[in-house]
């Protein structure tokens, strides 16, 4: 036998399960600093068997891998032995740093984190000799310990392999197990045992929410948005707000505050807003504030509706409905005696808006009867107008003043883009499509048909606004009433060339750009062209209404809508991105955290000609500003 095959013989390949709980054990040791972000918060035990389970099965399956191409480039077993420790150092290593960047940030590296280090000259992270030194040594450390475990690997008996097979079952069992926790836990609206589960990188638990409510195995609408609101990650609002009551008359009585009523229209485009398209709607802009260049902070319904309510951006859509965290507007308002109530078409289920935007709410309600949308737009509507009535029947009767309500109708038939009425002959824009036929879509589709379709979806939606104001002007509330229309994202067809139709997958206007109109009892009708955007509303009617002592950056990273000094870029989310939008340019950070760079209408930039080191950095300090890093 050859000196190099008698060598390779006499030296074993390193045991793999041996190598992985070994290494999973010691990623779960340095990830031990993760939960150092938010002490206070409860399920360490459950983020010791995620994490446990999460680390092992990443190492089985990546060192499998690895053992399977060294078999095929026929690598000898010494040079396998050197891999694995290489791979598993500098996994120590990546870890250990991720731990220092989520205890600052909240947020795990990217490749955005990654390209401002390298491209921002020290003004992001910046190192002094001693940092640098600190590194080395943790650099050095974890290396050794790469080579233990190898060296552990390689020279375990057999005895000790059997007990590490039987352990590692033993672990895959716990984190199974863990799962299912995670699916009772996240469809009950509780966190006592996941709570950490943002904290491990790259984890993604099972859930089963929609599941669980279709086959009512668990009845989401009877428990999950009456859950206790449990621990946060979140330090939202800054402060707790500082909200006057009501100024008191002559009589001592205090002074009744207006209602408040949101009417959002689901897909809602701001240039759809015509005299034929939208003639309520329309006449309503031109009767009183009209926003023209206004925008929402996402591309969807969650991210959209989210920062309309939170006033912060979509990026803490996790952390609130991990801890069933309200919006700091609606406890204000709540805590200022206003009745608080939505009137969706859609239900609160998905997006999880009742553990979230109206979490805690008592009688919440969650869902519309009906079969289409149209007809669950109808409910929504009843409801309200039901619930109205019923509260000035009982003002007359009590010959006193009743509470004031905030009532929030969702109206989402525009967002099916599906007509009620199939009579082509009565819809006022031409076109031979009753509903979307999305197979037919292509770059180079005419879109007249289905704008055209959209358009009219949203005649027949306007007509339902039309009867709110109607009976708000015949119930007498109309003109003391705050009367809010707008709309939580916009829709594109195909208007950049670049084959996108519908919403949540560009930054463009197209998607994010919506109509808001307030009617604002003393505020005189006007336009205002300046750059406005969904983070305004919470501050604008906790200024403006509530008259809150806080700074607005204690709860929102907007600014009042009549307030000077507009903004020349914001901060816009979907489910997966988040982009900074600017007059000229759209910085994306995508769903791996890659940076990169777009005109408005979507063509791509060279970086070098469209990066803007400052706005970015001040964009991540607004996406961590909110999370709670007591030490």
């Amino acid at each position: 036998m050859p000196e190099s095959n008698k060598s390779s013989a006499s030296f074993p390949r390193p045991a793999l399960s041996i190598i992985s709980g070994l290494a999973a054990l010691s990623a779960l040791l340095i990830s031990l600093r993760y939960p150092e972000s938010d002490p206070d918060l409860r399920g360490l035990g459950g983020f010791v068997v995620a994490a446990l389970g999460h680390y092992l099965i990443f190492f089985l399956l990546t060192l499998s891998l690895a053992r399977g191409a060294a078999r095929l480039c026929r690598l000898p077993p010494k040079l396998e032995a050197v891999l694995v420790t290489l791979f598993l150092g500098l996994t120590f290593v990546f870890l250990l740093a991720d731990t220092f960047v989520y205890q600052q940030y909240h947020f795990h590296i990217n490749l955005a984190m990654l390209d401002l280090f390298f491209n921002s000259n020290g003004e992001v992270i910046s190192f002094g000799a001693g940092d640098t030194a600190a590194i080395v040594v943790m650099a050095i450390l974890c290396l050794t310990v790469a080579s233990l475990i190898t060296i552990a690997g390689i020279y375990a008996g057999a005895g000790i392999l059997r007990i590490s097979r039987k352990g590692i079952w033993i672990v895959i069992a716990l984190f199974a197990g863990f799962n299912g926790i995670n699916v009772y836990e996240t469809a009950a609206g509780k966190n006592s045992f996941t709570a950490y589960n943002g904290a491990i990188p790259g984890f993604h638990p099972l859930t089963m929410n929609r599941l669980l409510h279709k086959t009512g195995l668990f009845s989401l609408k009877e428990n999950s948005y009456r859950a206790s609101i449990a621990g946060s990650s979140l330090r939202y609002p800054l402060n707790p707000l500082v909200c006057p009551e009501a100024a008191a008359g002559e009589d001592g009585t205090r002074e009744r505050r207006p209602d408040i009523i949101i009417i959002m229209i689901d897909t809602l485009r701001a240039d759809t807003v015509t005299p034929k398209a939208t003639p309520f709607i329309w006449n309503f802009a031109r009767e009183n504030i009209s926003f023209q260049n206004h925008y929402s902070g996402g591309n969807n319904t969650r991210i959209g509706v989210f920062t309309f309510f939170y006033g912060i951006p979509g990026s803490y859509w996790n952390e609130a409905l991990q801890g069933q965290t309200p919006p700091a507007l609606l406890s204000a308002f709540r805590e200022a005696g206003y009745r608080t109530q939505a009137y969706t078409s859609a239900n609160l289920y998905n997006p999880e808006f009742y553990r979230t935007v109206f979490a805690g709410i008592p009688d919440l309600r969650t869902e519309s009867a009906g079969k289409t949308p149209y007809e669950r737009d109808a409910s929504a509507v009843k409801d309200f107008m039901t619930d109205i009535t019923r509260e000035l029947e009982l003002q007359q009767q009590k010959n006193g003043r009743n509470q004031p309500s905030f009532s929030f109708i969702f109206l989402d038939q525009l967002h099916s883009i599906t007509l009620e009425n199939k009579d082509l002959r009565k819809q006022p824009f031409p076109t031979v499509w009753t509903e979307p036929n999305y197979t037919s879509l292509s770059r180079n589709t005419d879109p007249e048909n289905f704008f055209n379709l959209y358009r009219n979806v949203a005649h027949e939606t306007d007509a339902r606004v039309g009867e709110i104001l109607s009976f708000l002007k015949e119930k007498g509330l109309y003109d003391s009433s705050i009367i809010i229309i707008s709309s939580d994202h916009g829709n594109e067809f195909n208007d950049t060339g670049l084959n996108f139709w519908g919403h949540n997958s560009n930054f463009t206007g197209y998607q994010l750009k919506v109509p808001l109109t307030i009617k604002w009892p003393g505020k005189e009708p006007r336009e205002i062209t300046a750059l406005t955007t969904h983070y305004d509303i919470s501050a604008t009617l906790l200024q403006e209404q509530l008259n809150c002592r806080n700074p607005v950056t204690d709860y929102s990273v907007g600014k009042s809508l009549f307030a000077e000094g507009n903004p020349d870029w914001f901060i816009a989310g979907s489910y997966s991105e988040n982009a900074i939008v600017s007059r000229d340019q759209i910085a994306l950070i995508n769903s791996i955290g890659k940076l990169s760079f777009k005109t408005p209408e979507w063509r791509s930039l060279p970086e070098d000609h469209a990066r803007n080191k400052d706005r970015i950095i001040q964009a991540i300090n607004l996406m961590t500003k909110y999370y709670n890093n007591k030490k």
